[in-house]
């Protein structure tokens, strides 16, 4: 092989961890995006399923008022639940979260050499690196796509 060609390889090596770990905190971002989205619908949802019966039993409200504070209200709750269901911030934090945790994990067997990487040349290591990576994403994205499409079943 020729010095240019080792070259080529180091710089593309380089480009690809660097990018890769750059997704670390492109993940990051977005599951920590999406658990402050899961955390406030979940608290609108408690606070509006806790704030009707309230409503309704204040003394000195007239029922005008109480009939469309409660249907705001409930509505509210409603698109809240609905958003939820929609966008699945839970799993998108979930998955978000995850895929950082799992390049980091991956970087650092392929850096020190331990598990798969073991007893494997550079070419070889850096290959496998890539393969397990770019698995990994490509499964979560699978899932997430698939937690989001598939219909939602009532555990019992």
């Amino acid at each position: 092989m020729s010095q240019s060609t080792d070259r080529r390889d180091e710089i593309t090596r380089g480009a690809y961890i660097t990018g890769t770990l750059g997704l670390i905190n492109n993940y990051y971002k977005r599951a920590q995006s999406a658990k402050r989205k899961h955390q406030m619908l979940k608290l609108l949802i408690a606070f509006g399923s806790v704030v009707i019966p309230v409503f309704v039993n204040l003394p000195g409200l007239g029922l005008a008022v109480i009939q469309w504070g409660t249907t705001l209200i409930g509505i509210t709750v409603a698109i809240a639940v609905v958003a939820e269901s929609v966008f699945n911030f839970r799993e998108q934090w979930a998955t978000y979260g995850s895929i950082p945790l799992f390049i980091d994990k991956e970087y650092h067997f392929y850096i020190h050499r331990v598990r798969d990487y073991a007893n494997l040349d550079d070419g070889m290591a850096f290959k496998l690196f890539v393969e397990h990576i770019e698995a990994e994403l490509s499964n979560q994205h699978i899932a997430l796509l698939e937690k989001q499409v598939r219909p939602k079943v009532n555990e019992s």
